[in-house]
């Protein structure tokens, strides 16, 4: 892939999305999204925003020879992906993303407190 509209492509293809989607996720026109991924226009500043919300390297999307042309989503990234997507298939009611929510909030609540037992600096209980 030694052109820019074929990685465009390619990255789009590979993450599952239109190029009205890609677009909209990064603040530009549908057709000027279009203008890049047929190769009419071989530059943009939307790329680093288009490379990040594709999962890719900004570098390789650019230029094509990052060595490390995907970056891998954190567990909140690909989180927030399913539900988004159960949200918009309908399988998540606002009660059960607000059930969701809150569990996730708990659960960094317990993960910080301990991180701050391992790390020594929790409150001690005895002056609290």
């Amino acid at each position: 892939m030694n052109d820019l509209k074929d990685r465009l492509k390619s990255a789009r293809k590979a993450a599952n999305k239109t190029q009205a989607e890609v677009a909209k996720a990064v603040g530009m026109t549908q057709p000027s999204y279009h203008q890049l991924e047929s190769g009419k226009s071989v530059a943009s500043t939307f790329l680093p925003l288009i490379a990040d919300y594709l999962g890719v390297s900004s570098l390789w999307l650019q230029t094509g020879s990052d060595k490390y042309s995907t970056k891998t989503p954190n567990a909140a990234e690909l989180l927030a992906q399913q539900l988004k997507q159960f949200t918009n298939e309908g399988k998540l009611s606002p009660e059960d993303l607000s059930f969701i929510n809150n569990t996730i909030q708990h659960l960094v609540k317990l993960k910080e407190s301990q991180d701050a037992v391992a790390n020594g600096t929790a409150p001690d209980k005895k002056s609290a």
